[in-house]
């Protein structure tokens, strides 16, 4: 992908997207939370997020406004490390969400590089350590927030 247009992918992620660690709680036969990471862009008009997805993968979602007074909105998604690879090539050229987006790529990482392990029916196995700091990572990028 050319530059101007990465350039100008962050300059919409910057005004328009959404980054985000979720995380999903303990429930039966959990024992630990679960945290990931989620990108998003959401717009009225469905154009961008097809570009986005074409050039980068992930999904589209269309949400009709009950109001008639708003207009529906299309939104493109994409996580774990198809985020980061989306993330990575925008980078350069953000301003206003580097930070939050400097965390992503250091909390995905972390999970590539031994930041537990999944068993049956999705529990996590991991240390008291590894828990405490993805928990702080889901808090600071709560902060980070504009």
């Amino acid at each position: 992908m050319k530059r101007t247009d990465l350039a100008y992918i962050a300059g919409l992620f910057d005004g328009e997207g959404n980054i985000a660690i979720v995380k999903r709680k303990k429930k039966e036969g959990r024992t630990v939370p679960i945290y990931h990471l989620v990108v998003r862009v959401g717009m009225c008009d469905e154009y961008l997020p097809r570009w986005l997805k074409m050039a980068f993968g992930g999904y589209i979602s269309f949400y009709k406004r009950p109001n008639s007074k708003h207009r529906d909105l299309y939104t493109w998604s994409i996580g774990y490390n198809n985020a980061i690879d989306f993330l990575m090539a925008i980078l350069p050229f953000l301003k206003l969400k580097k930070p939050q987006v400097e965390l992503a790529i250091e909390f995905q990482g972390d999970k590539k590089n031994g930041g537990g392990q999944r068993g049956k029916r999705g529990n996590a196995f991991k240390t008291e350590g590894q828990l405490a700091v993805e928990e702080a990572e889901y808090i600071l990028m709560k902060s980070l927030k504009h």
